[in-house]
């Protein structure tokens, strides 16, 4: 069974920040700027929950600071493109090569979702990122 600290290719967002990097840098077309909308909603919610079940704050701040680089920069620096169809089918295409490969790992994106939770209700960071992070952190 996969533990979530370990595995950064089962967080959507990673995607969409490597997704975002292509497209500012001119590899693609495709903006990722209503994804990123999505995935700065969800943060909300997750905030929001780790306030709820009393995280600590080195938990709460070092989620906000990833999410602050890899979803509210980038969508400050692609502000002013305009929202395409095309750009929400490739995001949707994208989500869909994810739960695929998810899928190979007898997992899925809700099961995901639902370690997630319940890493913010057990007061332990819910993603690699934030895992490794607090972990050097903690043993500086």
């Amino acid at each position: 069974m996969y533990t979530i600290p370990k595995r950064y290719d089962f967080i959507f967002s990673y995607f969409l920040f490597i997704w975002f990097l292509f497209y500012y840098f001119g590899y693609i077309k495709y903006c990722p700027n209503s994804w990123l909308i999505l995935g700065v909603i969800n943060n909300v919610i997750a905030l929001a929950l780790m306030v709820y079940y009393n995280n600590p704050i080195l938990n709460i701040l070092v989620f906000s600071i990833i999410n602050i680089f890899i979803k509210l920069i980038p969508l400050w620096l692609i502000r002013n493109k305009p929202f395409r169809i095309e750009d929400f089918i490739f995001g949707s295409i994208l989500f869909v090569i994810f739960s695929f490969w998810l899928s190979l790992y007898n997992t899925n994106f809700v099961k995901v979702t639902q370690k997630i939770v319940e890493s913010i209700k057990e007061k332990r960071p819910g993603t690699p990122l934030e895992y490794n992070i607090i972990k050097t952190i903690q043993y500086s």
